[in-house]
């Protein structure tokens, strides 16, 4: 769980320009500000692969850009559903699909 965090100018050179989680666990992130974060893979700010079911809430994550990747914002991989409540993504860029948040999912 994260809650309570500033994270600003990251830069990562593959996923995840603030932080990229891979785990099978319940993820839970209240009050989180991520800004000016790059990422040379997916999700510019996060990426999240393994998804269970997980929740954000009163999150913002402005200017942060995925260079090769998709989900300027955020990227969710994974089957597990994801609560979104007061969340805001402002000026996310990606180069390929999603300027703001991608989901990949194997979910039929």
């Amino acid at each position: 769980s994260l809650h309570s965090v500033l994270i600003q100018d990251c830069i990562a050179f593959s996923n995840g320009g603030a932080m990229a989680i891979q785990t099978e666990q319940i993820i839970i992130m209240e009050n989180v500000v991520i800004r000016h974060c790059v990422s040379a893979g997916n999700g510019g700010a996060i990426a999240i692969t393994n998804m269970m079911p997980s929740s954000l809430s009163d999150i913002l994550i402005d200017s942060c850009t995925a260079t090769s990747g998709y989900g300027g914002a955020l990227s969710l991989d994974g089957d597990g559903d994801m609560y979104c409540e007061r969340c805001f993504f402002i000026c996310a860029s990606s180069s390929l699909n999603a300027g703001a948040v991608f989901i990949h999912s194997s979910f039929t």
